[in-house]
């Protein structure tokens, strides 16, 4: 961790490293500051990180990831595909189902895994929120 916390991208731009794992943006708390934990540690001027703060379920995960995907090809910044990510998991899994109909026919893995999605994905904090943001 050491070595890693020490590269710095050599580059203009920012770049987003998305862990999509869990307990990937976790730290540890022992009477520390707050970036002692891996997704804390390698975010830098030149590097976010998005991962989970805690266990994810794989359909969670699965969709979490797509439904960012989704938002940063049609142009949103690091950040706004973030929060725009946890604000369809809020509007609840027909809306996910919905903004996501377009993509179905090219994968029928992301039917399998929207079809599992649980019916009140937006009201259960434990799906949607475990998202941490790094910059």
């Amino acid at each position: 961790l050491g070595e890693i916390m020490g590269l710095v991208p050599d580059t203009e731009s920012q770049r987003l490293l998305f862990l999509n794992i869990c307990d990937g943006a976790t730290a540890s708390t022992l009477n520390a500051v707050y970036d002692i934990g891996f997704g804390a540690s390698v975010a830098n001027r030149n590097q976010a990180v998005l991962s989970h703060i805690w266990p994810i379920e794989i359909v969670n995960s699965f969709i979490y990831g797509i439904l960012f995907a989704h938002f940063i090809t049609i142009g949103n910044s690091f950040v706004e595909a973030y929060t725009n990510t946890v604000k369809t998991f809020l509007k609840g899994k027909e809306h996910i189902k919905e903004l996501l109909s377009s993509y179905i026919e090219l994968d029928e893995e992301l039917g399998y895994y929207l079809d599992k999605l649980e019916d009140e994905v937006g009201n259960n904090i434990y799906y949607w929120g475990s998202g941490a943001y790094y910059q």
